[in-house]
């Protein structure tokens, strides 16, 4: 390759505007960085709390609740979520996000109190069959999976609006807030 032709692609590179743009995702890129990190970090010293905290049988149990729990949102709040995430930008687009806001909140009142009823129906079925030791790890699995689906629901809304730094505390948050709240019911 001769010098005319490094001369060349160094012109062209210099023409490319889209180093702003990449400059321009520095922060975006931080804030992504800064959740992951965060992520594994509440991770480890969830894991490390609980096993310190727990015997080997309730560990599974706890094991088996984080299953229902992941069931839940994946089931559940995940298809509501991407349905709704779909109108998003539609609804920006058109400067109407006030309407998306609204049919966001109804959505997440109406998941959130079917989740309830399901849980107090649960509970009363315990109740009746006097066998609530193992219901109430259902029930508290269902209450729990559907904060968590509502809050990876904002997550989903504030990640389309672009608001990583909000991302970021909620997506840390939560993988600190299921160990301790497990940790304060044992």
């Amino acid at each position: 390759m001769g010098f005319k032709k490094i001369k060349t692609i160094i012109e062209e590179c210099k023409e490319f505007a889209s180093w702003e743009k990449v400059l321009r995702l520095r922060p975006e890129a931080f804030w992504v960085f800064v959740t992951q990190v965060g992520i594994v970090v509440a991770g480890l010293i969830g894991v490390k709390m609980l096993t310190n905290l727990l015997g080997p049988s309730e560990y599974g149990r706890l094991s088996i609740a984080n299953t229902m729990i992941a069931l839940i949102g994946t089931s559940f709040f995940v298809p509501f979520s991407q349905g709704l995430l779909r109108f998003w930008s539609i609804a920006k687009e058109r400067e109407n996000l006030n309407v998306f806001y609204s049919a966001e909140r109804k959505i997440s009142h109406l998941l959130f109190f079917g989740a309830l009823t399901v849980a107090v129906v649960l509970f009363l079925i315990a109740q009746y069959t006097s066998s609530l030791n193992g219901s109430l790890l259902v029930i508290l699995a269902l209450l729990t999976g559907t904060i968590s689906g509502l809050i990876s629901l904002k997550t989903g809304i504030f990640t389309a609006n672009r608001r990583r730094a909000a991302v970021a505390l909620l997506s840390i948050g939560t993988f600190l807030f299921r160990p301790l709240l497990a940790a304060a019911l044992i």
